[in-house]
């Protein structure tokens, strides 16, 4: 049989890797500190702490795959519902909302 190249496979392709590993692990910490203190969430404040770390490098794309292995590790859940981002650079595009499974 022929191998498929999903649509999937083009996406995790074209998802850029993170120039500075020092941004994943602060990305990932963030995720985690939110989430303990907060009940929902989005990227826009996960993004909030990374910038007080001053931490270059990571790609904005780079930000789902942080989420997507917070809920893998039961840190949130993803919701069905979405919130306007106000983040300026972000132009009110929808952000998915994230529950917290930490409190």
């Amino acid at each position: 049989p022929e191998a498929r190249f999903t649509f999937c496979d083009a996406h995790r392709a074209a998802t850029p890797r993170v120039a500075d590993p020092r941004w994943r692990e602060v990305a990932d910490a963030a995720v985690r500190q939110v989430a303990a203190q907060i009940d929902e969430l989005t990227t826009d404040d996960v993004w909030a702490i990374v910038e007080l770390y001053g931490i270059s490098g990571g790609d904005p794309r780079g930000m789902g795959p942080v989420m997507d292995a917070a809920a893998a590790a039961g840190v949130i859940r993803r919701t069905q519902r979405t919130a306007r981002s106000a983040r300026r650079e972000c132009h009110g595009r929808p952000l998915r909302v994230w529950r917290s499974l930490m409190r």
